[in-house]
């Protein structure tokens, strides 16, 4: 990334097929269940932010990964196809279920900048 700084990212990738526009305190996800609090990552196919459970008590935190409309269309995408295979694998042999980081979640955005596969 050519930015002085790595936690910004370039205004240029908003554009038709980039990032959707976040804003910290808005609601993601199909029931709006997802607080954004914080970006935790930035990269050119996605955004990763820091979000609360919508009333989990104690306090639930999860991370959700935006991809960029253009990255989401390729997408039928390799990402969810691996998440699921690693899935299956989980399924089958519980002794190595725990060490597998997977999506508890997934679901669209549909925005100024296209649709966007959310994990």
């Amino acid at each position: 990334m050519d930015n002085a700084r790595e936690d910004n990212e370039w205004p240029g990738y908003y554009t038709a097929g980039g990032h959707h526009p976040v804003h910290l305190d808005d609601y993601l996800g199909d029931q709006k269940q997802y607080r954004v609090l914080h970006k935790l990552g930035v990269g050119r196919g996605s955004l990763v932010w820091l979000c609360r459970v919508r009333d989990s008590e104690p306090a639930q935190y999860v991370a959700v990964k935006i991809l960029t409309a253009e990255h989401s269309d390729h997408a039928q995408n390799r990402e969810l196809e691996m998440a699921t295979h690693l899935q299956e694998i989980a399924l089958r042999n519980p002794d190595i279920a725990e060490y597998c980081c997977l999506p508890l979640d997934k679901f669209r955005i549909e925005g100024p900048n296209g649709s966007h596969q959310c994990s």
